[in-house]
């Protein structure tokens, strides 16, 4: 006797929590907006010892990351075919819509909500939080991880941005490389095109140091393989090669072609020289000068021409 009553206790105390649901996996079965079609993945017992599957639940609330009213938070693509945890409440859930709490199911299926990303295996996402001890946003080829001592940012294997306390580095390909530090911005270019910046210096090459140029704060250089130009406060240069180039400081002037031709200028003097072939000029003398012997030579009132010496127009003789 005493038996049977235990045992009519006990299928009461069973069936009771058998319309008691708390919360089980599930699978979403079609999405909109924020609320969700769901079905339970686990099947429950009936009276009778079979084994049933239970059924759809639709207006299921998806439950994600926000707070501020929706207006702060992380959202992601929630869609059929996605694992999930179903909750259901010990309230309806139109209830706490309305905020009239009064007596109702509890615990039903129809107060359900849903909670995404419940699944059977982590991603390696999850691995690698765990080793760098952050937290990680990431979309299939995309991530980007957000750790105490660095941010990084990933764009499927053709972009990486890397932020800690030594600065910036981003690449592009493998290819294109920028470098933001304390003391130097570094732009690269397949490692042979490069742009410093760095405090009173900027310096930059174009396919190796033959095509390069400086700019500092006492001047300026550009080169490109045996050009070169210079400028600083008190002068310019441009030299084409060895032997042939200009220079330009306060007062002067030098030019040379070819190492054989040259022209220099002053603000009292002038010289014009081809080989040993020269023309002078000063401020109180001029002179054509030819194969190493005088031709011509001229002081205030005196010419020399080719050994005779003339004064006032008058020859005087050599």
């Amino acid at each position: 006797m005493a038996q049977r009553l235990f045992d009519e206790i006990k299928r009461l105390i069973d069936d009771t929590l058998s319309g008691v649901h708390t919360a089980m996996p599930g699978t979403i079965t079609s999405a909109n907006g924020m609320t969700a079609s769901v079905k339970p993945s686990v099947t429950f017992r009936t009276a009778d010892g079979k084994s049933m599957t239970y059924p759809s639940i639709s207006g299921c609330p998806i439950v994600l990351p926000m707070s501020a009213n929706g207006k702060i938070g992380v959202a992601f693509p929630v869609s059929a075919g996605d694992a999930c945890l179903i909750v259901c409440c010990e309230s309806t859930l139109s209830q706490w819509q309305s905020g009239n709490y009064t007596s109702g199911l509890r615990f039903g299926l129809s107060n359900a909500i849903c909670v995404p990303c419940l699944l059977k295996s982590a991603p390696a996402a999850v691995s690698k939080a765990k080793a760098k001890n952050a937290a990680i946003l990431f979309s299939e080829e995309n991530e980007i991880l957000a750790g105490k001592d660095e941010i990084h940012v990933k764009f499927k294997d053709t972009v990486n941005v890397k932020i800690d306390d030594d600065g910036i580095v981003g690449d592009v390909n493998k290819i294109a490389n920028v470098s933001v530090k304390e003391d130097e911005i570094l732009a690269s270019l397949n490692d042979t095109t490069k742009v410093s910046i760095k405090k009173n210096e900027v310096t930059a090459e174009a396919g190796d140091e033959d095509h390069s140029a400086v700019i500092k704060n006492d001047g300026a250089t550009l080169k490109c393989v045996d050009a070169q130009a210079t400028v600083s406060e008190d002068e310019a240069s441009l030299q084409l090669n060895e032997d042939t180039g200009i220079k330009i400081s306060e007062g002067n002037l030098k030019a040379t072609v070819g190492g054989n031709a040259k022209i220099e200028l002053t603000e009292t003097s002038g010289e014009v020289s081809v080989g040993e072939k020269s023309i002078k000029v000063g401020s109180g003398a001029a002179g054509i000068y030819y194969d190493g012997g005088h031709y011509i030579e001229a002081k205030a009132d005196e010419t020399y021409v080719e050994g005779n010496l003339h004064v006032g127009g008058s020859l005087i003789g050599g």
